[in-house]
């Protein structure tokens, strides 16, 4: 499996690049210059008119993008061989588009229904799938997703996983979600919140952005947790990189995030979107955390 040894996503020190969000991203999925094929950064997101792409030299200032998935939300994109595949939801649906030079995009094919995931409602509410993501596992492919409606930004109540030997499909459903909902729990968790995979040479990593509770402070918040896996159905945690603020642009909650190893300054960059608490018109924004193994210089 590509990437780094899981080991260098432990007992890591972060800290915001700076306190300015970036821009009004959402959902960020990020390839790296080294991942690209024109050595630029690549930044896919969700907009209001779809899913959207844009390019960046530095990682920091990113040029207006352009709309390649019309009316899809919460992409995410990965290399596999010569081609990239985006997958992305629309509300009731996977969809995937492929490319091989990020600049023009295959038409959507549909690779799950919200009707074949037991859990894609909510408390009886609308039957959501978002936040997907596909990756190579073993000799076949595994979808991961979000599911349902938590009613807290919209963000997902579920995290589940579906299998197949193609990368077309058919996509069989694990019947049960992978992460859920545990208001019991310490933390508290009202909602399993976005997942996104980091693939690893020894095992799976993963970023979750659980939607949290504080009873002392009666705080609804974002938790940035860390998980790993040997199998990728089962995942234990391993600490927090980030939580939300209880004031500024990331006082609301966690709305996505992606993490990649910099193997040549020796660094995890974490993107990650958030809104503010209690603002009148929800708006969100990107911010970058940087994670290293020493804490850096007062």
């Amino acid at each position: 499996m590509p990437g780094p040894e899981s080991s260098l996503l432990k007992g890591l020190y972060w800290f915001p690049y700076k306190e300015e969000p970036m821009d009004l991203f959402k959902a960020p999925s990020v390839l790296l210059p080294s991942e690209s094929p024109d050595s630029l950064w690549h930044l896919f997101c969700s907009a209001i008119p779809g899913a959207c792409h844009h390019k960046s030299t530095s990682g920091l200032v990113w040029e207006k993008g352009d709309i390649i998935a019309p009316g899809g939300a919460t992409p995410s994109v990965q290399r596999d061989g010569g081609s990239y595949y985006m997958a992305y939801s629309r509300k009731a649906a996977v969809s995937i588009s492929s490319s091989v030079d990020l600049a023009s995009w295959s038409k959507g094919l549909e690779l799950l229904k919200a009707e074949a995931v037991p859990f894609a409602s909510y408390r009886g509410g609308e039957a959501v799938l978002s936040y997907p993501q596909l990756i190579p596992w073993k000799g076949h492919y595994r979808l991961y997703f979000g599911a349902g409606d938590s009613s807290l930004e919209g963000l997902p109540a579920y995290f589940g996983a579906a299998e197949a030997s193609y990368l077309e499909g058919p996509y069989e459903v694990i019947q049960e979600p992978l992460l859920s909902p545990e208001p019991w729990g310490d933390p508290a968790v009202l909602a399993a919140g976005p997942v996104r995979i980091i693939p690893c040479q020894d095992a799976l990593a993963a970023l979750q952005a659980a939607v949290c509770y504080d009873e002392e402070k009666d705080r609804t918040y974002s938790a940035l947790f860390l998980l790993f896996s040997g199998d990728g159905l089962s995942w234990e945690r391993g600490g927090i990189a980030l939580e939300s603020r209880e004031s500024g642009w990331s006082s609301g909650l966690i709305t996505g995030a992606d993490a990649h190893w910099k193997e040549n300054e020796r660094t995890w960059y974490c993107f990650y979107s958030a809104v503010r608490r209690y603002a009148s018109l929800p708006v969100t924004r990107m911010g970058l955390l940087l994670g290293q193994k020493a804490k850096p210089l007062p």
